[in-house]
């Protein structure tokens, strides 16, 4: 009888982690690149936050329907374009990134400015939202004025 409820308790345990899994697959690749996404911004982020001159091309966050990441000129990338980790390209993925701006800098506060330096970002409520979305599956984090990244957008 022991053996009996062991096996029970073992089979539950597993089904409660394997369950999600076959439910709802096409989420994991949705959150998956929302995850990378936020780790490539903060590295972007923390990269501007040591330089002398933080603002500029170099040290910005670029967001493209199908790309995340930092600046693909030629200055930026330097000679291995190809072996870059500040680059998320979702173009073979099937997964489109949208988001209220193009484009961010950040100051050595690591608070998000415009290009130029001269428009404070994602001051509203909730911040700016950059989602990731593939059929009817979606994923989201936010950055808000003071230059904190959040999974659990609000607003």
């Amino acid at each position: 009888m022991i053996e009996g409820i062991s096996v029970m308790l073992i089979l539950g345990v597993l089904a409660v982690f394997a369950a999600p899994r076959f439910s709802s697959s096409s989420t994991y690749p949705v959150v998956g690149a929302r995850d990378v996404g936020m780790s490539i911004a903060r590295q972007i982020q923390l990269r501007a936050m040591q330089q002398e001159f933080p603002l500029g091309v170099c040290n910005a966050l670029h967001i493209a329907p199908s790309r995340l990441g930092g600046s693909d000129t030629q200055e930026c990338a330097g000679n291995q374009p190809s072996n870059r980790t500040d680059v998320l390209d979702l173009e073979n993925e099937s997964i489109t990134i949208s988001s209220s701006i193009a484009s961010v800098s950040f100051d050595l506060l690591g608070r998000p400015f415009s290009m130029d330096g001269t428009t404070r970002l994602c001051t509203g409520v909730g911040g700016c939202k950059i989602s990731f979305m593939k059929g009817g599956a979606s994923s989201s984090f936010c950055l808000n004025g003071e230059g904190y990244f959040d999974d659990l957008c609000s607003g």
